[in-house]
């Protein structure tokens, strides 16, 4: 298993022992995002529940989390059609259109979006505009997230994920 996190500087290389040409600093790896994501979507509640999210795309996935009330709090969707720094061409997008069912239809939502210029790129990622990229392992830059009409759907960019939180 990787580490999520290079707390300190690195004078070998983690693959073959090799002295690196330039010492690697500490830093946060891109896994990192991916813990800070699932404790996002998941919350504090005892009561939140998950189920997969049936999407007749194959290279998308979600996830769906419901309150004890049995109410659809959030969605996480994830892009895994690879853009990579040798892509060529324009950046690929899936889009996502609900259709909810039932009494309690959610008619807003926030989303923030994980992103990252290549999938091949170990550095320049953000969660909703925000970094974890510093010296500390803080968080750093302005939270940018917008909030939508439900009906309007969402979009997803090829190597991107974002979490919905629906309101009512």
């Amino acid at each position: 298993m990787k580490t999520q996190i290079q707390p300190t500087t690195l004078y070998r290389s983690t693959l073959d022992g090799s002295t690196l040409s330039r010492p690697l600093p500490p830093h946060i790896q891109p896994q990192y995002y991916a813990a800070i994501i699932a404790a996002e979507a998941i919350g504090n509640s005892e009561e939140m529940r998950v189920l997969e999210i049936s999407i007749n795309l194959p290279r998308l996935s979600g996830y769906a989390f419901y309150g004890k009330d049995g109410s659809l709090k959030k969605a996480l969707l994830i892009n895994s059609q690879a853009w990579l720094a040798g892509s060529t061409g324009q950046r690929g997008s899936q889009r996502v259109d609900w259709d909810f069912r039932g009494p309690s239809i959610p008619k807003s939502m926030s989303v923030k979006r994980l992103s990252v210029a290549h999938a091949d790129d170990t550095s320049g990622l953000t969660w909703g505009g925000q970094t974890y990229e510093t010296s500390d392992g803080r968080v750093s830059g302005t939270l940018n997230t917008t909030t939508v009409p439900t009906a309007s759907g969402v979009d997803l960019e090829d190597t991107e994920v974002v979490l919905l939180t629906f309101t009512p």
